[in-house]
């Protein structure tokens, strides 16, 4: 046997809004040059900075790998050393 829930689902509906039309015949503002260049420039020069930081920190990732394996590599042949010496 089905209960029906207590929920008012009338109140979740979505409103519709009047969309505001931009009226073309009307003076628009001048956009000055100081936005007009970031609004150019800053997309093209954020998304080339993420891809430098990107690889800039892969590359060290990669780097602390390698040489820590390097580092572990010498470790482990001067201990074989001192054991054949014994």
């Amino acid at each position: 046997m089905l209960r029906k829930l207590p929920i008012n689902f009338a109140k979740w509906t979505v409103k519709k809004v009047p969309v505001q039309q931009k009226r073309f015949n009307s003076q628009q503002k001048e956009i000055s040059p100081h936005i007009m260049f970031y609004k150019n420039y800053a997309r093209p020069l954020g998304k080339v900075t993420l891809f430098a930081l990107a690889t800039y920190y892969g590359l060290e990732i990669v780097w602390w790998k390698l040489d820590a394996s390097e580092q572990e590599a010498i470790k482990n042949s001067e201990l074989r050393n001192l054991e054949n010496a014994k």
